[in-house]
């Protein structure tokens, strides 16, 4: 996880977007981060009840938000039928971070 995207969860009326400085060079995969990275977000809240103002990228699914292994598992089903995957259940233990929750779905869908 780089810091740039890290930024991207960056908050600024209620929706995450990009931090930019200048005129900086796009960086490969950015703006499909990004869009995974409101997916996730988007799932939390509206399905699981997560106030969005608990979600940054580091916040930790069970400590920080406070969901539970069968929330986990729900919100692992929405993202797979939203992006056609599949999410092992070995990518699971790498999803327990928002950020990196992200990181799972896109490298599955840049395969």
């Amino acid at each position: 996880m780089t810091d740039r995207r890290a930024r991207i969860f960056q908050r600024k009326g209620g929706a995450a977007e990009k931090m930019t400085r200048g005129l900086e060079e796009t960086v490969v995969g950015e703006p499909e981060f990004e869009r995974i990275c409101n997916q996730v977000v988007e799932v939390l809240v509206d399905e699981l009840g997560v106030p969005r103002s608990k979600i940054t990228p580091e916040s930790h699914m069970f400590r920080d938000l406070g969901i539970d292994s069968l929330d986990l598992m729900t919100a692992i089903t929405l993202l797979e039928g939203r992006y056609g995957v599949t999410i092992l259940d070995e990518d699971i233990g790498h999803m327990l971070v928002v950020k990196d929750a992200a990181d799972v779905i896109l490298s599955k869908v840049t395969r």
